[in-house]
């Protein structure tokens, strides 16, 4: 099994731009639970809009944005683990959607991880603690819940978000390996 910090593929790629007053409006966390009927979506600027725009988006705080049609084609990939909100996205008349990763899993064993000094929020060394992972998934730890990861290498593979996005080559995100089981 294998844990990747999914990161956005920014030298080659679209990113999304920041939104005004985007503190208050922030997707809801683990703790909050609002239902879809309360989210109003919102126009998202592009940052860089010379470069390509690749499957996926990045967006402030770590989230995920792709089309509609991309979403729908991942799904089972998502479920349980992803937030699906309708965004849109300045100059086009497509469908997008934004991911909040809102499965949070209590899985980075902080006694033997390292963490640099308090200005990096990533740990130096990440460990996992094995038995906290039954299947693929795409999470946020606890203990680092800004950082969005995904598990990887179970013997079913039919829920798995990172093998289907490699397998595809879908563009837009980059895997940084952070952790394989012994």
């Amino acid at each position: 099994m294998k844990v990747y910090r999914i990161r956005p593929d920014r030298e080659r790629y679209q990113m999304i731009g920041g939104v005004p007053g985007f503190v208050d409006r922030h997707p809801p966390t683990h703790a909050e639970s609002p239902s879809l009927q309360e989210w109003h979506p919102w126009t998202l600027p592009i940052e860089r809009a010379s470069k390509r725009r690749g499957d996926f988006l990045f967006f402030p705080l770590e989230f995920i944005v792709c089309s509609t049609a991309l979403t729908e084609t991942l799904r089972d990939c998502l479920k349980g683990d992803v937030q699906i909100l309708p965004v849109n996205l300045e100059g086009s008349e497509d469908a997008f959607c934004l991911w909040n990763i809102s499965n949070f899993v209590e899985a980075l064993d902080v006694q033997k991880s390292h963490f640099p000094p308090a200005l990096s929020q990533a740990p130096a060394r990440w460990v996992f603690q094995r038995d906290a992972f039954s299947r693929p998934m795409l999470f946020r730890d606890v203990a680092n819940p800004a950082i969005p990861l995904v598990a990887t290498g179970f013997a079913d593979e039919s829920r798995d978000f990172y093998l289907r996005v490699v397998k595809r080559k879908l563009r837009g995100l980059k895997f940084e390996q952070v952790w394989e089981s012994g």
